[in-house]
């Protein structure tokens, strides 16, 4: 970082230098088939109207028909978003919601609501190893799996040092990785390997999560769809959060941070 910031105005005068000769699509879809993170920046004017969220249908309108409003940004097993309904009147009534039973802590201990569950941590980067930090921080087992041939990307994110004067182990010293991974169990296995594969399978089995962020094409490429999944444990969740979802025209494009 620091080193960029000394010369930032040579690196602006490359950057201009291509930027100006080439249509922001063209760079897009340049940079896809390079696997370089990059979409087009867009405003409260034209970000409705980008391919990917038309194709995908992320805009909707609100109930009052006076805005236009993101549709909720999860699904389960694909179904369509509810139909968004107005809020209730300050002081109406709001409904009720029925707890799902769940694990019982032992009793006389005040224990995390998620003691019990354990969710295998697939993810690199930022947002979805956040997700899964948090529920290690509401007591869940979470096991963090990586390859020491593709170790999570942020293990090497170490803003103001330089990668070549990094301390001893310095893949456990990036603060990025370490401010989303706390709390979590570590493993390391080569999924392209048959062994490797069979002791992940025995991981699902025994997880009650199963948490990846992956691009859609990579899962299936390492043998575990959610087919493969379901068929080795019935009862796993499976979680994709990939950069741009499991559809559209972005959707094998990579993405990274929130």
């Amino acid at each position: 970082m620091t080193g960029r910031n000394r010369r930032v105005d040579e690196w602006l005068a490359v950057v201009r230098g291509f930027t100006t000769r080439h249509t922001t699509a063209e760079i897009v879809d340049r940079a896809s088939e390079l696997r370089v993170p990059a979409v087009p920046v867009g405003n409260g004017a034209t970000i409705t109207e980008l391919e990917h969220l038309r194709a995908r249908a992320v805009s909707l309108a609100d109930p009052t028909g006076s805005f236009t409003m993101p549709r909720r940004p999860w699904r389960i097993d694909r179904e369509e978003p509810p139909a968004v309904r107005p809020a209730p009147p300050l002081g109406g009534d709001t409904g009720e919601f029925e707890p799902r039973p769940g694990r019982r802590s032992t009793p006389g201990h005040a224990g995390l609501p998620l003691e019990g569950v354990r969710v295998l941590d697939m993810s690199n980067w930022w947002a979805a190893p956040a997700t899964a930090q948090l529920l290690a921080c509401l007591g869940a087992d979470v096991i963090k799996v990586e390859s020491t041939r593709r170790p999570d990307g942020s293990r090497f994110n170490t803003v103001g040092m330089d990668p070549a004067a990094l301390p001893e182990r310095g893949w456990e010293r990036s603060p990025i990785y370490s401010t989303v991974n706390t709390n979590k169990r570590g493993l390391t296995l080569d999924l392209t390997q048959e062994r490797g594969r069979e002791v992940m399978k025995q991981l699902v089995a025994r997880s009650d999560v199963v948490l990846e962020n992956f691009t859609p094409r990579v899962l299936g490429q390492l043998g575990f769809t959610w087919h493969v999944i379901r068929h080795v444990n019935p009862r796993a969740i499976l979680v994709r959060m990939p950069a741009f979802g499991l559809d559209g025209p972005w959707r094998d494009n990579p993405g990274f941070a929130q």
